[in-house]
């Protein structure tokens, strides 16, 4: 993927003459300043019930309108991907939870208009005794919660989310005797 046009000007200098020095890195021809292409980090839940139910968002807004999710979204500034998984979920559904666990991190693209943000997306997961007091909050249009082994991935928003579900549905057997939080 070419990210050239990610820095049409140096952002110190304001100059617009931009050259690669890597596939990530570049450098301003006329102050010298390093610039550098990195992810931002995005977390997710994945909140399963005694009943190996999951809970997932369909999205309100683009990119991925009306496409189901799970609650998460961009980390804060100063936050642990932990504090962001938690706080993504309340706001996107009201549900608190404490302790979650770490599954597992995939790269990802979001495009948002006409850019596209390089996402390094944290995965975490936790038992929830039910999803009774789960609602449509923030950028959610609905929530709905089915089995996680008949989630039919062509209606999962993106392929990070995807490959997490299905890690998680490939490790169930051994997560499930795991303490898992609440």
């Amino acid at each position: 993927m070419d990210w050239q046009p990610a820095f049409k000007v140096c952002y110190h200098c304001g100059c617009p003459r931009i050259r690669r020095l890597r596939p990530t890195a570049f450098e301003c021809e006329e102050c010298s300043r390093l610039l550098f292409i990195n992810p931002v980090s995005a977390v997710a839940l994945i909140l399963i019930d005694p009943d190996d139910h999951i809970l997932l968002v369909k999205r309100a807004n683009e990119p991925a309108k009306g496409k189901l999710s799970l609650p998460g979204g961009f980390m804060d500034p100063g936050e642990t991907a932990e504090d962001g998984a938690r706080r993504e979920t309340r706001e996107e559904t009201g549900v608190e939870v404490n302790e979650v666990n770490y599954l597992a991190s995939f790269p990802n693209y979001y495009r948002y208009g006409d850019t596209e943000y390089i996402v390094l997306d944290l995965f975490f997961w936790v038992r929830i005794k039910d999803f009774g007091k789960a609602q449509a909050l923030d950028e959610v249009e609905a929530v709905t919660t089915l089995r996680f082994d008949s989630v039919d991935p062509d209606q999962i928003a993106f392929p990070s989310v995807r490959q997490a579900i299905q890690l998680f549905k490939d490790r169930w057997p051994a997560l499930r005797g795991a303490s898992g939080g609440r």
